[in-house]
């Protein structure tokens, strides 16, 4: 598993990662599709961001964000099968942001997949769910929220030292990515402590 952070609001839609890996190289778990200027970020197998860019790159035609969130369960339940048959223990977590004509501001969607459910859990980002950090644990006291730097290196931090914890890889350095809807911004916040 690896950490996220996502902070929702109705002009911008801020997505923070760590690198960490357990091959022990820096990955990309953010993913940028320029046309239609969509933004994902995951959390679990790496290799589902690889499945959805495929979906884009292939499409015979340009695909909206709306349009996106009718196909993206559909493409988790394909995820979800071969979760099952790999055997895996753990589940999956997807952020999709970018610009909503129909809801005519920025949106944030998660999407999770856990293996011993047959459907693909979808919440959009907002009101009292606009910001999410993962795997941010009751026992790790309040969660900041992602106030300024100083608060988004701590949380990354601390989720960091969870992840390694119980075993599980996280850390490297942090990666955020500014998405609105003129496009995407991209950002090194450093190495995460």
């Amino acid at each position: 598993m690896s950490l996220i952070i996502v902070n929702a609001t109705p002009s911008r839609i801020d997505i923070a990662v760590d690198t960490g890996s357990t091959a022990g190289i820096s990955i990309s778990k953010m993913v940028y599709v320029t046309e239609p200027n969509l933004l994902f970020a995951a959390r679990g197998d790496r290799f589902f961001l690889g499945h959805i860019h495929h979906n884009f790159f292939y499409s015979p035609e340009n695909v909206s964000f709306d349009e996106a969130l009718e196909f993206i369960p559909e493409i988790g339940r394909a995820q979800l099968q071969h979760m099952r048959d790999m055997g895996a223990a753990e589940g999956l977590e997807v952020v999709m942001a970018g610009f909503s004509s129909r809801e005519r501001e920025m949106a944030a969607y998660r999407f999770r997949m856990l293996p011993g459910e047959a459907e693909v859990q979808q919440q959009r980002m907002w009101n009292d769910f606009a910001f999410w950090a993962s795997p941010w644990q009751p026992h790790m006291g309040e969660c900041p929220g992602w106030k300024d730097e100083a608060s988004l290196k701590a949380m990354a931090a601390a989720m960091a030292a969870e992840l390694q914890r119980v075993g599980a890889p996280g850390g490297g350095r942090l990666k955020v990515a500014s998405i609105t809807a003129d496009g995407c911004r991209f950002r090194d916040a450093g190495e995460i402590a």
